[in-house]
């Protein structure tokens, strides 16, 4: 049986899924964080990972020698070595992002991130895609940011033309990161720290 409660709880989806935002009127009732104001949490499509550890860590998500990873549609650029994880999409008006919430065996979370930071500031600080039109230069920033959790790192991709940019807002408070991604399909990307801030506190 997994564990339910304690340190070991925190490394199942199921007990990521109760740090998710709820829906203002479940939010009322203490069922769930608060988002700030304008943001509304889309909760019937929550997923977690389920009660139980995952048996190995996932891969890496900085691919060695490329840096296709971060062309991908939902960047999140989290997912590297953890065990667990629970996501649901979010608005902001007509803007839409998604937060996932992954657990790691210990030192894993700081490991991740550190890979992730790495790779963005160097190999991948800029590299060319193939998009259906062409080979497209993909400029990426790494930008620390202070007051969220441990260590908070938003990274943005910015391909030149008429493509998408994306952001991922990555913030990690011990063994546990949060991720916020969002595009600028409609046209900005929102400012995803608000929301960080809102549920940091909760993440133990």
């Amino acid at each position: 049986m997994p564990a339910t409660s304690g340190p070991g709880a925190q490394l199942i989806g199921s007990y990521l899924k109760t740090l998710l935002p709820r829906r203002s009127s479940l939010a009322m009732l203490g069922l769930g964080p608060t988002l700030p104001s304008g943001w509304v949490a889309n909760d019937v499509h929550e997923r977690d990972s389920g009660p139980a550890v995952a048996a190995t860590a996932a891969p890496s998500v900085v691919g060695a020698g490329t840096c296709s990873y971060l062309t991908g549609e939902d960047l999140d650029l989290a997912g590297g070595l953890s065990v667990a994880s629970a996501t649901e999409p979010l608005n902001f008006g007509n803007a839409h992002a998604a937060l996932t919430l992954h657990a790691y065996g210990p030192g894993d979370a700081a490991k991740s991130l550190a890979e992730v930071r790495q790779s963005v500031t160097s190999a991948c600080a800029w590299f060319t895609a193939l998009y259906p039109a062409g080979a497209v230069t993909v400029n990426v920033s790494a930008t620390p940011v202070s007051g969220l959790g441990d260590e908070a790192l938003l990274v943005s991709t910015a391909p030149q033309g008429p493509y998408l940019g994306q952001e991922d807002l990555l913030v990690r408070r011990g063994d546990l990161m949060l991720s916020l991604n969002a595009d600028n399909s409609t046209g900005s990307l929102p400012d995803l720290s608000p929301v960080a801030a809102a549920l940091v506190p909760g993440m133990g």
